[in-house]
């Protein structure tokens, strides 16, 4: 494969394949090229490599690139000795909005959603969609969780501003759950789940806010699922 570049300096994607002229004594007397244009083969490889890892309604990273990203960040953050913050959000009562409205007002909500948390955002951080009306948003460099709290502010009102579409008013508003590396978790995994475990504490305590992770809430899910299965056990065994 190569590039070839036409007289108005624009470029195409060609596959070149070359072949040596001979005269009848064998010696090389110059060369034949043919090349092919494989600009439409080169945007459909973009387009699934694209797909692969983003998001098709929202045009996002998908959790895959997410998770990429992340892993990127904390090694970038145990580095310069820095802290990398992960929000996991979604929508209150957004399944209301798909019920009443329709699927196509509930997915124009989601991309509108997405823009307006990409605007609060700086270059080198991260909004990904992982499906429904869950959000994660990735910071790097952080200094401290002061500085994450003024990020949450920022996205909480740029969400909960009134949201127009098809002439309709809609207001939303997110639960938001928040880790930071390395107080909450030092791996991916960790601090994907432990950001969730807070947002499904404010989902489960009115809604509409936001609350850091901590340890107590990781005891409370184990003690809970340690007693349903004990309760489980207890029944099959009279």
């Amino acid at each position: 494969e190569w590039t070839y570049t036409r007289k108005d300096r624009t470029t195409v994607p060609v596959k070149l394949s070359v072949s040596t002229l001979t005269d009848h004594a064998g010696e090389i007397t110059g060369y034949l090229k043919v090349a092919y244009d494989i600009t439409e083969s080169k945007r459909a490889e973009a387009y699934i490599r694209h797909m692969a890892h983003h998001d098709g309604l929202t045009g996002l990273p998908n959790r895959t690139l997410l998770l990429d990203r992340l892993d990127m960040a904390i090694r970038q953050a145990r580095r310069s000795n820095r802290h990398v913050g992960v929000l996991m959000m979604d929508l209150d009562h957004f399944k209301r909005v798909n019920d009443s409205l329709g699927h196509q007002v509930g997915d124009q909500l989601l991309i509108a959603v997405a823009h307006r948390i990409r605007e609060c955002l700086r270059e080198v951080d991260t909004v990904a969609r992982l499906g429904g009306d869950e959000f994660v948003v990735l910071a790097t460099d952080v200094r401290d969780r002061a500085e994450m709290d003024g990020l949450i502010r920022k996205i909480v009102e740029k969400i909960s501003a009134p949201i127009l579409i098809n002439h309709q008013e809609l207001l939303v508003t997110p639960s938001i759950g928040g880790s930071l590396f390395p107080d909450d978790g030092t791996d991916v995994h960790t601090l994907i789940k432990n950001a969730d475990m807070a947002m499904y504490f404010v989902k489960g305590h009115g809604r509409s806010s936001m609350q850091w992770f901590l340890p107590t809430m990781l005891e409370a899910t184990e003690e809970k699922l340690a007693l349903t299965t004990a309760l489980r056990f207890a029944l099959e065994r009279n």
